[in-house]
């Protein structure tokens, strides 16, 4: 939301902007652990890049 693209953000200030309707909150909740999931997998992504590219004389 904060660049203006098509995201999961988008969904969140949706779900706010109806806030006391009976799907604002299941809404809101599904953007927020999209999103949550998405950076685990890219954290993810970077440990594995990091063990990659890093010597093991530098890890051990």
């Amino acid at each position: 939301a904060v660049v203006n693209g098509p995201g999961l953000g988008k969904d969140i200030f949706r779900a706010l902007a109806r806030f006391g309707s009976p799907t604002s909150v299941p809404q809101a909740l599904s953007a927020v652990l999209g999103i949550i999931i998405i950076a685990i997998l890219i954290d993810l992504a970077f440990v594995g890049l990091t063990r990659l590219t890093t010597s093991k004389g530098i890890r051990a």
